[in-house]
């Protein structure tokens, strides 16, 4: 039952994924940069902002791996959203997530899989940057993978089904990805905060200043270098 179970949320998730292909090509007008700084095999924590619902599937339709999402509790106690969330993701809750979701995360790095994080913990409500959570910090210095942060603009604009006819501009901006410097075997907090701002300075690079909110800084140049020279028109 397990392995039939799994073939059918494997069905479900590359069904999905194909039907937002379509529909972002279709209603918007999608770009995506930087998609060869994804690794081609091997464990990789993906990091980006949010500000849509439908960022997770954004994603997946703009990525070239089957991607496993880590999202909030609430979303696998409807029914209505539950069988497509099951396809995509593993429940976790705000913040630091639970001994449950960690053994989650890291089994699901430890298999060689992209696992997706959202660190601001929720969606932006003004499009812009929110502090963010230490669980993305936690996971990535336990299970010692390659982070690669993703910057996404437009998606925000999508705030009901009548904006989709008004071929919204949405881009997801993929960075470089890069390790966090070692820490403790039980990281401190202030090792915590420390690497939490770095992973949110980076998709901040990625981001035009509008969207940077809390970790605004002057100059852009890592997103200006990703952009150049490397587009994908899906």
């Amino acid at each position: 039952m397990d392995f039939i179970y799994r073939q059918v949320m494997s069905v479900l998730y590359y069904l999905c994924m194909t039907t937002m292909k379509v529909l972002l090509v279709i209603l918007c007008r999608w770009r995506v940069y930087g998609q060869d700084n994804l690794p081609e095999e091997g464990p990789v924590l993906i990091v980006s902002n949010h500000m849509n619902f439908i960022d997770p599937p954004l994603l997946a339709a703009s990525l070239r791996r089957k991607l496993t999402f880590m999202a909030k509790r609430e979303l696998f106690e409807s029914w209505m959203s539950r069988p497509i969330v099951q396809a995509f993701a593993f429940s976790v809750s705000r913040g630091v997530p639970n001994k449950e979701s960690l053994h989650h995360a890291a089994s699901t790095l430890q298999k060689g899989k992209p696992l997706v994080m959202f660190p601001e913990g929720r969606r932006s409500p003004n499009a812009q940057m929110m502090e963010g959570f230490p669980g993305s910090s936690l996971i990535a210095l336990k299970a010692g993978v390659p982070i690669l942060p993703i910057g996404i603009t437009g998606s925000e604009k999508l705030k009901n089904f009548f904006h989709v006819f008004k071929h919204n501009h949405i881009t997801v901006n993929v960075g470089k990805p890069f390790d966090l410097p070692e820490a403790d075997s039980v990281p401190t907090r202030k090792q915590l905060v420390e690497t939490t701002d770095m992973i949110m300075y980076r998709i901040a690079d990625l981001l035009p200043k509008e969207y940077q909110g809390v970790y605004s800084k002057n100059g852009n140049s890592e997103q200006e270098g990703v952009l150049v020279g490397d587009k994908t028109c899906l």
